[in-house]
């Protein structure tokens, strides 16, 4: 079930963010230090972790109350998979593994945070606000995650916009997805 709209991303959305990011351009090219870059994806790590939560009384809420009538093939679920053959299964998960873990973070933060939000005709805080909202939308199989994703999206972009480097969402985009994934797996 979660295959469907992850796929579709990964061989529709993710290369035509890449195109269009690497024909249109995009901002931010300062690059701070490695010993000034670290620390700043560890604490937004950190955040993710502890917005996650916090909020997360409020995504069961809307997975139980608001969203329990969606389509089950539409959600984001591994539910699936355990009745599918174990090749199959294996080939999912490196799926999601080149797809949620390194390509989709880097197309998503160059397009959204790199190219998206310093084109806005608004001003830098309220083009945050702007690109998270539009980020968020797209995780329509995740209903009731858009919340969160929305803040988180939100700090990202205000950091990128504060030091003027995109590996700062990267990293941290890269590393939220490969620590949920492997929390997937894990359980």
């Amino acid at each position: 079930p979660s295959v469907k709209p992850r796929l579709g991303g990964l061989l529709l959305v993710t290369p035509f963010q890449i195109w269009y990011v690497r024909k249109h351009g995009r901002s931010f090219r300062r690059q701070l230090a490695a010993r000034r870059l670290i620390p700043i994806v560890v604490g937004l790590v950190a955040f993710t972790a502890l917005s996650l939560a916090i909020m997360s009384p409020i995504t069961s809420y809307l997975d139980e109350h608001v969203f329990a009538g969606m389509p089950s093939w539409l959600l984001s679920s591994n539910d699936g998979l355990s009745s599918v053959p174990l090749t199959v299964a294996v080939a999912c998960l490196l799926l999601n593994i080149v797809g949620d873990v390194i390509l989709s973070p880097i197309a998503e933060e160059l397009y959204y945070r790199g190219h998206l939000m310093p084109r806005l005709p608004v001003g830098p805080v309220a083009a945050a606000f702007v690109s998270a909202a539009l980020f968020a939308g797209t995780h329509f199989w995740e209903p009731a995650m858009i919340p969160f994703v929305f803040v988180v999206q939100i700090v990202l972009g205000l950091v990128v916009r504060k030091t003027g480097d995109l590996r700062t969402s990267i990293g941290t985009h890269v590393a939220v997805n490969a620590i949920s994934t492997a929390l997937t797996i894990a359980y």
